[in-house]
């Protein structure tokens, strides 16, 4: 029997193999050796991701197996209890009822024991966090060098200019959906909103507050993402160094005031800039993320409208132009617009069909009373 078999090439055995189950070993070999991320199906492999913006703070932003945010305060040392706190530091440790995390790369499975740490540069780039060919932490700014190439592991924003950490998203995507496909879906759906849930309560003609968005789901991906109901948000705008970045004020205003006026957001040549609306109207978004940090935020208006008609037949062109000119990230979906004016109070102005506000979730513009 033995001489038989040596007869038969090993290319012929895989062909014959092949053939009785249906499935071409070759594509199989080359999708294995391709294979990154985390086995999320398995939560105990997925270890803890800890980030410390400011050591001396003592806060460190913590995202568990599940993918559930906390905020640690008090802190002087990383999960590990030995490694201390470093600025703009992120660590990647076991979960504490496990002896090791394990992840993906390029069809190997590698196995950690200890903690993984790497500290950001002090510079205002969208940083993807991946694990590289020698098994270390490192940044990466290409999309695609990320989530094909490495295994992707978190996103983070901060702004060197004022300091504030702007995001925080987890990243640890799961084995079963390969990179390329994964890439796919980054640059088009990105994240989507799963019914029902995140709707806006509270908005009225002349409004200028909202009560609450409800609790709802969004997938980034394979990544489930779960909102509590919020009764206030922070808003993102672009700085006056072209960065993104995010106002100290958390409110449940529609639109963001400096003093006493409501501001936009003009760019000029990509560099913004805070300015009085006037007697002109402002479009207002609320976007659900991936941003464990603010899962729910107001992103200013960049445009000036002379009337409420005005501004309400470029809504949607004016949102897809702030998109097409860079959004920290592809994983934050439009849920609601608002139509402002009055500077004074920033307050709603419903159209001549009684609209109030602009429903996204679906990702068309749906009337809303």
């Amino acid at each position: 029997m033995a001489d038989y078999v040596s007869s038969y090439t090993g290319a012929e055995i895989d062909s014959a193999i092949g053939n009785a189950l249906n499935v071409d070993l070759a594509a199989v070999s080359r999708a294995t050796e391709m294979l990154a991320g985390f086995d999320n199906y398995d939560k105990g492999t997925l270890g803890i991701l800890q980030y410390c913006h400011e050591a001396t703070s003592g806060e460190v932003h913590q995202i568990d197996k599940d993918s559930v945010y906390s905020k640690l305060t008090g802190q002087t040392v990383f999960a590990d209890s030995t490694t201390a706190l470093a600025d703009r530091t992120i660590v990647q440790y076991h979960s504490a009822t496990e002896s090791q995390f394990s992840y993906w790369y390029k069809g190997t499975l590698v196995e950690v024991t200890g903690i993984k740490t790497l500290q950001l540069p002090d510079d205002n780039n969208a940083n993807y966090i991946e694990y590289t060919s020698a098994g270390n932490l490192a940044v990466v700014t290409d999309s695609q060098e990320a989530i094909v190439d490495g295994t992707i592991v978190s996103l983070l924003v901060a702004n060197s200019l004022s300091g504030n950490l702007v995001w925080f998203a987890d990243e640890r995507h799961g084995i079963v959906m390969d990179g390329q496909t994964h890439l796919n879906m980054h640059m088009t759906e990105g994240f989507k909103w799963v019914r029902p849930g995140c709707d806006i309560e509270g908005l009225s003609d002349n409004g200028t507050t909202f009560t609450k968005v409800t609790s709802g789901r969004c997938g980034d991906e394979d990544i489930s993402m779960t909102f509590s109901d919020t009764t206030t948000t922070n808003t993102l705008y672009v700085d006056s160094a072209g960065n993104w970045d995010i106002t100290g004020v958390v409110d449940n205003k529609l639109a963001h005031f400096v003093g006493a006026k409501v501001v936009y957001n003009p760019l000029t040549l990509g560099l913004g800039e805070l300015l009085e609306i006037d007697s002109d109207y402002i479009v207002m978004t609320m976007l659900a993320t991936n941003n464990k940090l603010y899962p729910f935020i107001k992103l200013m208006g960049q445009e000036l409208y002379s009337s409420r008609t005005v501004a309400r037949d470029h809504l949607y062109s004016a949102l897809h132009e702030i998109e097409e000119n860079g959004l920290p990230t592809h994983e934050a979906l439009a849920i609601a617009s608002f139509i402002i004016h009055n500077e004074g109070t920033g307050q709603i102005e419903k159209g001549n069909d009684d609209e109030v506000w602009i429903d996204h979730r679906r990702q068309y513009p749906v009337a809303r009373f």
